[in-house]
């Protein structure tokens, strides 16, 4: 045998030896899967797409390469299609050569019980308890009327109108909770209220102006009077929202999230104020003309009714949950809603009012009163404003 042929033979020789070191480590650890609904990613990290999921508790895979705290695997589809994927190492355990593995689940070591028991696997639903700070411009408008009529007997012209201003406090203490379900991996949906105690005006009050003028025959002289009442009541609004939730694991404790869907806003206003309605009217002989105002009652309230489809919008937000044990968390998040615009009419109070300097009485029916409330630029309040608020989850 020449040289030659002995050397071949002593690299093919090593060639098989080296293959069957490779074959052997390729198949030496064996991972037993130990934790309820565990899933399978087409890469190592949360944003590998998962290609197997709900995996029985105690299935047995092979694996030959480990990234990071991902192992890679191999397996058989449901529709029998060998596959190669990955599984984070805190749902499976080694199975020793001559040990057999436990089965119990393990806890990732960042995690301490806090007595809500074992957490097994990715959280499917949340419960959250939050308090915050809702802040914008929901009644910072203003209304106006304003009427001109004339000549009337010894009457030229009179003018006169008024102004309602109101403000609400520019922030609100907010007390919410939600409940979330996630159906498809980190996607999941979420049914959410705000609690928003009444605010009470920070400030309002209704002007009135009137001024007339004779004619030159009657001998008159220009007159004019001015008035004011307060604005008072209460003004509350309670979002009912249904949103898509999107998470972003950034870690064992860390899950940033984005959020955006739709909201019901539930809303009452407790208003009320006076107007100024100037009449004229002659004495009983005919010979002499008086003019005065009246001070009218208007009130908005909750039988006031919008129309449902004006209670409707938005929200868009973002969030991130710090978590202390696998079922409970920090819950820190920021929420834009926006709604429609509303407006709608002061009520004026149909009813007898007496003039502010004679004796005489106005009588204003249905019609007169919607005549004279079609007079007044209408209540406008915002359904846009934003939230802040932080509070505890709770993961099952």
């Amino acid at each position: 045998m020449n040289l030659r042929h002995l050397a071949s033979r002593a690299v093919l020789g090593l060639l098989v030896f080296w293959g069957c070191v490779l074959i052997v480590q390729a198949a030496d650890v064996k991972l037993k899967v130990i934790v309820e609904n565990a899933s399978i990613r087409s890469k190592p990290g949360i944003d590998g797409a998962v290609i197997e999921e709900k995996i029985p508790l105690g299935a047995v895979y092979l694996s030959s390469k480990k990234e990071g705290e991902w192992y890679e695997v191999r397996f058989r589809s449901r529709l029998g299609v060998q596959l190669t994927g990955y599984i984070h190492e805190m749902y499976v355990e080694v199975i020793k050569e001559g040990e057999e593995a436990t089965g119990i689940p393990k806890q990732p070591p960042s995690f301490p019980s806090l007595g809500f028991g074992p957490k097994k696997g990715p959280a499917v639903f949340e419960l959250g308890l939050l308090f915050g700070l809702s802040a914008g411009s929901l009644l910072n408008d203003s209304s106006s009327y304003s009427d001109t009529w004339g000549p009337y007997i010894e009457l030229v012209s009179v003018n006169e109108g008024g102004s309602i201003a109101h403000k609400l406090k520019t922030s609100m203490a907010t007390i919410g909770g939600f409940m979330t379900f996630y159906f498809a991996g980190e996607l999941g949906i979420r049914l959410g209220v705000d609690y928003n105690p009444k605010q009470s005006l920070s400030g309002g009050t209704s002007h009135y102006s009137i001024s007339w003028t004779w004619t030159e025959a009657s001998g008159g002289i220009p007159g004019s009077r001015n008035a004011e009442w307060p604005v008072k009541g209460d003004f509350s609004v309670i979002p009912l929202s249904m949103s898509f939730v999107y998470k972003f694991q950034a870690g064992r404790t860390l899950a940033p999230y984005i959020i955006g869907g739709i909201t019901y806003f539930a809303l009452e206003a407790n208003l009320s104020t006076s107007l100024g309605y100037g009449e004229s009217w002659l004495s009983s002989d005919l010979k002499t003309q008086y003019i005065d105002y009246f001070i009218i009652p208007v009130t908005l309230n909750k039988e006031t009714k919008l129309r449902p489809t004006d209670k409707v919008g938005g929200n868009v937000g973002a969030g991130l949950d710090v978590l202390f044990s696998p079922n409970l968390g920090l819950n820190i998040d920021a929420i834009c809603y926006f709604g429609p615009s509303q407006e709608v009419n002061w009520p004026v109070v149909a009813g007898s009012y007496p003039a502010n300097y004679y004796n005489v009485t106005l009588t204003l029916n249905g019609p007169g009163a919607a005549n004279f409330q079609n007079l007044i630029s209408k209540l406008k309040f915002k359904l846009t404003y934003f939230r802040i608020a932080g509070g505890i989850k709770i993961l099952f």
